[in-house]
């Protein structure tokens, strides 16, 4: 039969990761609820986006790295790496060769933090719809495209 064994980081990992998910899920049904429609399915179409981009980047682009990501870097470190990984997908593979998931090279800061700033653009963009309008939308680009810029600029790395 098909055994899984799962150690408690990746326990512990995958179920952060799953309760901002979560946590995501709650402030879009409760767009839901007050019927804020656009807010509701442009900020769904943004997280669904970015969680499909980010399964097509970790499960079809490879690279070898030429750094190593270490259970001991700073702080600091950890979560300037978060923010590459949500920025500069493609530049993070490229650069330590890894995956959020591969908890034996990462840390789970490091695989929870990239959630994390994934809702903070959503409440923000939701604060911001508040005061501005429509056009706090516009937040919703700058991952867009900064993934954009590194998705061309990488393309040899890739497509070899």
């Amino acid at each position: 039969m098909f055994e899984m064994k799962l150690n408690k980081e990746e326990v512990t990992g995958h179920t952060l990761q799953f309760s901002i998910v979560l946590l995501t899920g709650l402030v879009l049904f409760l767009d839901y609820i007050k019927k804020e429609n656009y807010l509701l399915i442009i900020s769904a179409i943004f997280f669904i986006t970015g969680g499909l981009s980010e399964y097509i980047f970790m499960n079809h682009f490879y690279a070898k790295g030429n750094k190593s990501l270490k259970k001991s870097d700073r702080l600091i470190k950890k979560i300037k790496n978060s923010f590459l990984l949500v920025h500069a997908n493609i530049y993070f593979i490229k650069k330590y060769g890894a995956t959020i998931y591969n908890f034996k090279e990462t840390v789970i800061i490091l695989s929870v933090v990239p959630y994390l700033i994934m809702l903070l653009y959503i409440l923000v963009a939701h604060i911001f719809y508040r005061i501005i309008g429509y056009s706090s939308f516009i937040i919703y680009l700058i991952p867009v495209i900064t993934n954009t810029y590194y998705f061309l600029k990488n393309r040899y790395y890739i497509l070899n």
